[in-house]
């Protein structure tokens, strides 16, 4: 696949903007919200040994 203006230039900044608009949205109840209902947090080791094995 060649390299053009589109994936070079266009793409990363295009990307870049979404994740500093999602990043900016985020309040500290989100944070907390993580802390509080944790799911693949606790057991890390059984979330990746269950795709290790396949």
């Amino acid at each position: 696949m060649q390299a053009n203006f589109f994936t070079n230039i266009l793409l990363p900044v295009a990307l870049g903007v979404l994740m500093l608009g999602m990043g900016l949205g985020l309040i500290l109840a989100d944070f907390q919200r993580i802390t509080r209902y944790r799911k693949f947090g606790l057991k890390p080791r059984r979330f990746t040994t269950a795709f290790l094995d396949l």
